[in-house]
């Protein structure tokens, strides 16, 4: 009822002072104006073919032949009959983790270990130093699909320590110079971690808490502005705006909100603290931050590993491996004092849940702590939500609580996850099924676990397929949503899932003039369209931050 008074409002406003407007032959200013454009909101298609950009806010939406009459600007951008859309927002991913993977080895790919230890050869001749780090193996991908161990590392470096963290950050293979240098001897015992052990010697994984047996020198925030603006600029050339950063420490978030407060940095960047207690203390004190584009008002936790290295906690055992169930790596009382706390503060709480078991575990404390509060207030989330068991979905519609998914997932673990979960495939990555519980659906990618580009976030969660368009009928394709829906998780339910949606994520007056500028329409596309869907313009508050060389 708001916002239609509010546009009701502008309407009259509009309708008194346009006559005067033209009698004076004044029109108001703006800084750019995109005519010819088809317009596409979190509600469909609009009734206009232009945009007005004033300062940095969505000034007017219409028919240009009207608008012309009351506005002039300092550029009118013809974008020749592109969709014009809200600014995607990837509501969780990792950019400053994009920026430290830029000064490793890219393992992505490797289709075995040898190749792994042929990319690090590469990398390492061109960037000597005393360690080598890499991230992206998967062994998924290798013809045994088992683990690896220290000896091809070991035969290619012998002295310096190798440190290669998997695809999706749950693992970490190093050679035998880097366990000396931790005192790594395979018979540590660590809870909520595995260290892989071969014939009662260490073998050269980590999994989940084990890694941080390991720790080796990270740069200031300050020493990888380079890194972070080149990043930022991938993200604007993909079309993305704003986005959550899942899990940074206090040292690092009061390093970027330095770069946002001298303006070196301009993404929106909503952050989600890391679980530590430093980072956990310092936030109850200093939260919820809001400064421009830099918010901090959650924190993220974890509760299990992921399931391509059989970290995810399941109820019964992984049918590729049936004496494992997973990782739980807290305490329930654990969880359950940290959210308390949080909740008590009126501050968010997201949650890493992959396995059916963690899932359960997590969505049961949140009824606990939720009843009788406005989960309106609080946005508590869960993120990934891969794996669950059908009963359990009806927690996210009882106590609203928004899943945080990344439709990629689904598509890169289509090959092997039917190995880990046998029929209760049939019951993961279902996001039609969590959509219909919780009237929305934040979609994020996960970069740099998967590509940074939600183009294949839409093409996933609509058409269950990957960018080679496969598998033919879709990855359980019943549990594809809507393309109006997919274009709401990327914009609208993303906004909102980050406490925002009053100020970007749609077209509408007044808000951000956060814009991206495709050369097809995704309402009315062909499919087989959409993976080659090019982003010609992305738009930050009112100012152009990338234009295609082809427009």
């Amino acid at each position: 009822m708001h916002n239609l008074l509010l546009h009701w409002k502008r309407f009259n406003w509009l309708l008194l002072v346009a006559p005067l407007m033209i009698a004076c032959g004044r029109k108001e200013q703006a800084g750019y104006i995109f005519t010819n454009a088809v317009l596409i909101s979190a509600d469909g298609q609009l009734d206009g073919d232009c945009v007005v950009m004033a300062g940095d806010t969505l000034a007017a939406i219409g028919w240009y032949r009207e608008l012309k009459k009351y506005w002039k600007a300092a550029e009118v951008i013809d974008v020749k009959g592109s969709a014009v859309m809200p600014g995607w927002i990837d509501a969780h991913a990792h950019f400053y983790g994009l920026a430290v993977n830029m000064l490793s080895a890219d393992l992505r790919g490797c289709e075995s270990p040898e190749e792994v230890v042929e990319r690090l050869m590469v990398f390492h001749s061109q960037n000597p130093g005393p360690w080598i780090t890499g991230r992206g193996w998967d062994q998924n991908l290798w013809a045994d699909g088992q683990y690896p161990g220290v000896e091809a590392l070991d035969s290619a470096f012998p002295e310096v320590p190798v440190y290669l963290m998997r695809i999706d950050g749950h693992a970490l293979w190093i050679n035998s110079a880097a366990a000396r240098q931790h005192g790594i001897t395979g018979r540590e015992q660590v809870s909520g971690g595995k260290i892989e052990v071969r014939n009662g010697r260490f073998a050269g994984v980590l999994v989940d808490e084990a890694m941080k047996l390991v720790q080796i020198p990270s740069p200031s925030v300050g020493d990888l502005l380079p890194q972070l603006q080149k990043a930022e600029q991938e993200l604007f050339a993909a079309g993305v705006t704003s986005l959550t950063d899942a899990g940074l420490p206090r040292a690092v978030i009061e390093g970027l909100r330095d770069l946002y407060r001298s303006n070196q940095l301009r993404i929106g960047l909503n952050i989600l603290a890391a679980d530590d207690d430093e980072t956990f203390e310092w936030l109850l004190t200093h939260g919820p931050i809001e400064e421009g584009e830099l918010t901090v008002r959650g924190m993220k936790f974890y509760s299990d590993g992921a399931l391509g290295s059989y970290g995810a906690c399941l109820l019964k055992p992984y049918t590729d491996k049936p004496d494992h169930y997973g990782l739980l790596l807290r305490s329930p009382e654990y969880f359950i004092s940290r959210f308390d706390k949080l909740r008590s503060y009126g501050l968010q709480v997201a949650t890493h849940a992959i396995g059916d078991s963690a899932n359960r575990l997590i969505l049961r404390i949140y009824a606990d702590l939720l009843k009788g509060y406005d989960q309106d207030q609080l946005r508590w989330r869960i993120e990934h939500c891969q794996v669950l068991h059908p009963v359990d979905i009806e927690y996210f519609k009882e106590f609203r609580i928004i899943p945080s998914v990344q439709p990629t997932h689904a598509t890169s673990d289509m090959t092997w996850a039917p190995r880990r979960l046998g029929e209760r495939l049939k019951t993961a990555y279902a996001y039609k099924s969590l959509l219909e519980a919780a009237g929305l659906l934040a979609l994020g990618t996960d970069f740099p676990v998967e590509k940074i580009s939600p183009i294949y976030t839409f093409y996933a969660a609509t058409y269950r397929k990957n960018e080679n368009h496969e598998p033919q009928g879709g990855f359980f394709g019943d549990q594809a949503i809507s393309r109006l829906d997919a274009i709401r998780g990327m914009t609208r339910w993303a906004a909102y899932a980050m406490h925002q949606e009053h100020t970007r994520g749609d077209l509408r007056t007044g808000m951000l003039a956060d814009l991206v500028v495709l050369d097809k329409n995704w309402l009315t596309c062909q499919a087989y369209e959409i993976p080659a869907t090019r982003v010609q313009m992305t738009f930050k508050r009112g100012k152009p931050v990338y234009q295609s060389d082809e427009r």
